[in-house]
């Protein structure tokens, strides 16, 4: 049996010496456009840096007049607290939604209109993730309960239940959609008290759940 015997690809040293060559009659034939290209990527790179430097002192910044909100507060001088807190609130930086819980409590008492909004605005600027989202909500729920607005209550109560519906808050909603279905929709009362009656180790869970459950079921069995 014969092996045939592959022969080497002779690599001729032209080769190596025609690449550079080439490279550097393409740069001498584009050299604008090479330069310009240059020009463009540096300062997107710099650009970029210079961004995130920019937005990193940003936070910064936000951080230490909170901290500096927050002792005005203690000292007792709220209007200059308030002030630092509203400039905090109208900034994208993360402790933003901080400053507007801050003002809605500061709010609550004296002009609870103002406590709305501020909910609002935590909520526009937080994201899905955030885990105090679901607790701004609640407060949200809150607020339209103690001012009787039904209709905007049950949407919030709803998105809780929709949003967070393994969260123990969940428990809280659908005691009190219960509540607000009650007069209209007795059955439809029962349901939500059932359902939050499966949340039985939330804290938030109103003992007069399983009371309301008791005292309907047996007028309203078929």
């Amino acid at each position: 049996m014969v092996t045939k015997i592959k022969k080497k690809k002779t690599i001729i040293v032209d080769e190596f010496v025609a690449w550079p060559n080439r490279l550097v009659e393409y740069v001498k034939e584009n050299l604008k456009q090479i330069i310009i290209v240059s020009v463009i990527c540096i300062l997107i790179i710099s650009t970029f840096f210079l961004g995130k430097a920019w937005w990193e002192k940003k936070k910064e910044k936000g951080f230490f007049l909170y901290a500096q909100a927050q002792n005005l507060l203690k000292k007792g001088e709220k209007e200059k607290a308030i002030k630092t807190l509203i400039q905090i609130a109208d900034t994208h930086t993360p402790v933003a939604k901080f400053a507007n819980l801050s003002l809605a409590d500061f709010y609550r008492e004296k002009q609870p209109e103002k406590e709305l909004n501020f909910y609002i605005a935590y909520i526009q600027k937080a994201k899905d993730e955030d885990p105090l989202l679901p607790f701004v909500y609640y407060s949200l729920a809150v607020y339209y309960l103690n001012h009787k607005h039904w209709l905007e209550a049950e949407k919030i109560l709803k998105t809780i239940v929709e949003k967070w519906q393994n969260h123990f808050l969940s428990a809280w909603a659908y005691a009190h959609l219960g509540l607000l279905a009650e007069k209209k929709n007795p059955l439809k009362a029962i349901k939500m008290y059932q359902f939050a009656l499966k949340y039985k180790n939330s804290p938030l869970l109103p003992i007069w759940v399983e009371l309301k459950t008791k005292g309907i079921i047996p007028q309203y069995t078929p």
